[in-house]
């Protein structure tokens, strides 16, 4: 099931960390690498832009991201973020402010100087963005105190705005490179450890070593291409044949035949969950008893089993999985019962019909919506899958609301504000199935602002609660991304994307 979302990335737009390091390597050590190896990487979509500020993030642009751009914040899934462009982060006594002191010494790869000045022209240019706009909307003003401090002014307290700013809103491009708005899409231009080299369409993006990088951990290698290898089969195909140094999956099967091979596949998995996002202002979508009866008439451990999707978590049944300190078991759990979706669908009283899309790229993908849509034919709902060819028209259908159903992919943030806010809240950055509820908003604002875990913890509690009793949009399980690699790539870590920050290759 969670194959079914290869390629779109429709989590938090804040949700995921960008930029620094992790810990958690698992592969080599940078002493053993080849500094002069180039490494090719397969992923399963061409980006549709690489402006941060210009399009919703997706596992293929935030791959190519995370090498050429920095955060003002970093951190991971399993701790709470840390400074890194940002050299200290401050908290006013009032918890309406946050002060940020930059990084001494740090330029974009074009020359411009990294300061408070760029700081607040990056705010100001992701406050305006129509895809991740909404997601500053706490935010009443950005002052610079002086060149390298930046004063930010909330209209009401942030508990987790440090995850904020380690996420994609916190990216800092260079002024000079964003001054025309098209050719920041794809001529990027960041303050990492790679630069951008060049972009042949329908082929590869390539990126080269930065040399002056400011940061201690330099990069490991000389350079490094993406190949565009939509097709799931090609993509392991050509790793096997060594066209590929690694790829990324959530297939388990290509996992599976990797292993046998002798490939790397033991990487720690980063969580995410495979979901059918509903429009909720489409006619028959908008009502929470329909809403309920698809999620309750698909048997999620049937079709694991049919599709071998081992080792996902097929229970929580909410954006937050079950290994998550902030997961809450709901009250009323919408357990498989084909027979308690017909009575729902019955006191609604109208035919069910609508179109759900799939984005081109697997086959696995194609069999397992099939067995979705045949579950929803055996309660009455009638539902066509409609093919989507590429991954930018299929990311602007869902921001646009040109959609009624859609097989998506989002990640899970390490705080609950950017993993619920963002896709629950009315107005949230991410909230593409148009859900709007009271109570939800109330539970989300409090998370939000309460200054101790004990009141955010019961507040996401309730708004849990709440996504089982009108089920937005179906959570079908939670489950990894996961990079394949040969035996000579190091440096392979837990993060959300490929990590090409400490990536490398070892000396024959």
């Amino acid at each position: 099931m969670f194959a079914l979302f290869v390629a779109a990335c429709g989590g938090s737009s804040s949700s995921t960390d960008t930029g620094g390091s992790s810990d958690s390597t698992v592969a080599g050590s940078a002493a053993d690498n080849d500094l002069t190896a180039s490494l090719t990487v397969g992923l399963d979509a061409e980006p549709s832009s690489l402006d941060p500020a210009g399009d919703s993030l997706s596992l293929a642009n935030g791959s190519v991201y995370d090498g050429i751009f920095e955060a003002l914040m970093v951190g991971d899934y399993t701790k709470a973020p840390t400074p890194w462009l940002a050299k200290t982060v401050t908290e006013s006594a009032d918890r309406l402010s946050w002060t940020l002191v930059m990084q001494d010494g740090v330029t974009f790869h074009d020359g411009t100087p990294f300061d408070a000045a760029a700081v607040k022209f990056n705010l100001e240019r992701q406050r305006v963005s129509p895809y991740n706009g909404s997601g500053l909307k706490n935010i009443t003003a950005v002052d610079v105190v002086d060149p390298m401090t930046v004063k930010i002014t909330l209209a009401v307290a942030w508990t987790a705005f440090p995850n904020v700013l380690s996420g994609i809103n916190g990216v800092m491009v260079s002024p000079a490179s964003a001054a025309d708005p098209e050719k920041v899409k794809r001529n990027p231009v960041g303050t990492g450890p790679f630069t951008f080299t060049e972009w042949i369409p329908a082929d590869h993006i390539l990126l080269t070593r930065n040399d002056a990088y400011w940061g201690e951990n330099k990069a490991q290698l000389a350079s490094l291409t993406y190949k565009f290898v939509t097709d799931e089969t090609a993509r392991l195909t050509a790793l096997i044949a060594g066209d590929l140094d690694a790829m990324t999956t959530i297939v388990s099967a290509s996992v599976k035949e990797a292993d046998s091979k002798g490939f790397q596949t033991s990487i720690p998995p980063v969580s995410g969950y495979g979901n059918i996002h509903l429009n909720n202002k489409k006619p028959g979508l908008d009502d929470a008893r329909v809403r309920r009866a698809l999620e309750m008439s698909i048997d999620r451990d049937a079709l694991a089993d049919a599709f071998d999707y081992f080792g996902y978590d097929t229970e929580s049944g909410t954006p937050i999985s079950m290994t998550s300190r902030w997961y809450s078991a709901p009250a009323t759990a919408n357990k498989f019962d084909p027979e308690g979706a017909k009575a729902l669908l019955a006191d609604y009283g109208k035919p069910v019909k609508f179109t759900i899309q799939l984005l081109q790229g697997s086959q696995s993908s194609v069999d397992a919506l099939a067995a979705i849509v045949d579950y929803w034919k055996q309660v009455g709902i009638e539902a066509t899958v409609k093919m989507v060819p590429d991954l930018t028209t299929y990311v602007v259908s869902v921001i646009t609301g040109a959609y009624d159903a859609v097989a998506w992919l989002a990640g899970e943030g390490s705080d609950p504000d950017s993993s619920l806010f963002a896709i629950l809240h009315t107005g949230g950055p991410s909230n593409y199935s148009v859900f709007s509820n009271p109570d939800m908003d109330a539970a989300l604002d409090e998370g939000r602002s309460a200054p101790d875990e004990a009141t955010r913890m019961a507040a996401y509690a309730k708004a849990q609660d709440l996504f089982h009793s009108q089920m937005p949009f179906i959570i079908l399980t939670h489950g990894q991304v996961r990079i394949l690699a040969t035996k000579d790539v190091t440096g392979l870590t837990q993060a959300a994307f490929f990590p090409s920050r400490t990536a490398g290759k070892k000396a024959k």
